[in-house]
């Protein structure tokens, strides 16, 4: 009989409140999974999100570099480039916090659009832009985040320095994002300048010759 159960009481005294350990699958649930305020593209976004998750756990996190039919390529017409501007509101004003006023800019229709797909999903972009007929800039890198750590990022600048010597370009520069310096220098990018603010993101010039 349960320890310190008697006759006359009408319910069983028992803990019912249970410590979650810090591994359990169930904590990759994210919350806001569960606010109903969001929109149905946010939702299904956030889902998508907890599921990719998953699916990095069961492989643990070593999804091969060639798997899927991924590919890079220029945005050619009105839809790519929508993929292009979706991917930047996601990473840098949604994720990130840049004003959406301040994201886009007078250059958008100077520039090349670089997309990437896997599957026929679109999960990264960035911008080239001319700075001189041998110069140009490497702007807006964005990879939605449940494809970061997957080779994506690496596959998607060689995808860029490749259209930029296809354009004769035998320079790249970039202001990349602090937090990113140490993947631009595996890929040959020496910073030169000193640190500064953008949009409250610390910042550090890069270039590379090709």
């Amino acid at each position: 009989m349960y320890k310190d159960y008697n006759m006359t009481q009408l319910t069983l005294l028992k803990e019912t409140s249970v410590l979650i350990p810090a591994n359990d699958i169930s904590r990759l649930v994210p919350d806001s999974l569960f606010f109903w305020g969001w929109t149905n593209y946010e939702f299904i976004m956030n889902l998508l999100y907890f599921i990719f998750n998953m699916v990095k756990i069961i492989f643990k996190g070593k999804t091969s570099e060639n798997g899927g039919d991924t590919v890079f390529q220029i945005a050619k017409n009105e839809r790519m480039l929508e993929d292009c501007f979706e991917i930047r509101k996601c990473v840098f004003v949604k994720e990130q916090g840049v004003p959406l006023e301040n994201e886009f800019d007078q250059y958008e229709d100077y520039s090349f659009h670089i997309v990437g797909y896997i599957n026929g999903v679109p999960m990264a972009t960035a911008r080239i832009r001319s700075l001189n007929t041998h110069v140009c800039k490497i702007e807006r890198v964005a990879i939605i985040k449940w494809y970061r750590g997957l080779g994506y990022g690496k596959k998607l600048i060689h995808a860029i320095e490749t259209i930029a010597k296809k354009h004769q370009y035998n320079k790249l520069t970039m202001d990349a994002q602090l937090q990113a310096r140490d993947f631009y220098l595996k890929l040959g990018y020496s910073p030169f300048g000193k640190v500064f603010l953008e949009e409250n993101i610390k910042h550090i010039s890069m270039n590379k010759f090709l």
